[in-house]
């Protein structure tokens, strides 16, 4: 199957990934897919608890069944994200949404933050691994135009490096947030 590029997501998605296990699940999925016992291994998490967010991710269409993988055992299940990447759409979606998106926006750089914390301070024993962190903090005054020309660079920049995915490389997480100070 092949994914889609982009995807607007939904207030029902959003809802979902504003629950910070569920969205452990899903952040789980970026790097392709995996059965319930894969992901079992990688967030070492009860099984009962995996099998309801998987169900909760595939119900609103965050995650999608992708076939049938031969385990140890048995035959268990494969999900995958159906889409390379999410995005809030563009304009005013009503207060509810826009609450729900504030939200995924902190825990997504909360997560980020403890990331770069931990990277910080396993790097006396792997200095390699600052050499990829990178903060970015500015407050520029842009006009209309320039505003929708860089979320549009942002994106395409974005969507480049999603396609240049390499496996068995070291994986990054990034989050990008612009927002008007008002």
């Amino acid at each position: 199957m092949t994914k889609d590029s982009r995807h607007n997501i939904t207030q029902e998605q959003l809802q979902a990934l504003v629950s910070s296990r569920t969205r452990e699940v899903f952040d789980a999925f970026a790097e392709g897919r995996l059965t319930v016992t894969q992901l079992q291994q990688k967030l070492n998490v009860a099984s009962k608890t995996l099998y309801y967010q998987v169900r909760k991710l595939v119900q609103v269409g965050l995650l999608r069944e992708t076939g049938m993988v031969k385990n140890a055992a048995r035959e268990a299940v494969a999900y995958e994200r159906p889409f390379a990447e999410w995005r809030i759409p563009p304009g005013y979606q009503g207060l509810e949404y826009e609450r729900l998106a504030a939200k995924a926006a902190e825990i997504a750089l909360s997560r980020a933050a403890r990331r770069f914390r931990a990277v910080s301070e396993s790097s006396e024993s792997n200095p390699s691994l600052v050499d990829d962190q990178f903060l970015k903090n500015l407050t520029i005054r842009l006009s209309t135009e320039d505003r929708e020309l860089l979320r549009s660079k942002l994106n395409a920049l974005a969507s480049e490096f999603t396609a240049k995915q390499v496996p068995g490389e070291r994986t990054i997480s990034m989050v990008v947030v612009i927002s008007p100070l008002i």
